[in-house]
Parts: C-alpha cells; structure tokens; sequence
C-alpha cells in the first residue's frame, strides 16, 4: 500500500446509466421517463407536445424550420394534416 500525504478519492460509477434529463428555466424534461416538471411539478402534456418539447430542447442552440420540426415530431404518415 502506498503511504501517500492525502487520499485520492476514486468514484464509484453507477449501476445505472445516466438519465437524459434537459432543462431551461425553471423546467425539466425527462426524456426516459417522458415526463415534464416545472418548478419540480410534474406537468401533464400530451405525447405530441412532449415529443415537440424535447425536439425543440435538443436543437436550443439553432433554429428549426417548421418542415424539421413536421418531420421529427409528426413523421410521414401521420393522420394530422400540416399547416
């Protein structure tokens, strides 16, 4: 054993992976868990505006045309006609 003068901490990983939370404000989204809080509170959304929430949290840093946004959230085939 080595006698160093202090003691390296060593982490410990996790057995679980990592959640993929986003955050802005004062509001989360948990992408695993497909729920979204704000202040902490848990906020019903229905599934469509969850899946737009985290589509426009994940591309915060550049602007998204409405054809991307119809693209990734509605996908070709949907019932829902675009406007």
């Amino acid at each position: 054993m080595l006698n160093l003068p202090f003691e390296a901490e060593v982490p410990v990983p996790s057995p679980w992976p990592p959640r993929m939370i986003l955050s802005f404000d004062d509001c989360e989204i948990d992408l695993e868990r497909r729920e979204f809080r704000r202040a902490g509170t848990a906020v019903h959304v229905e599934p469509q505006v969850f899946d737009l929430l985290a589509y426009l949290a994940q591309n915060g840093d550049r602007v998204v045309s409405k054809d991307e946004i119809f693209a990734s959230v509605w996908k070709a085939g949907s019932s829902r006609t675009r406007r």
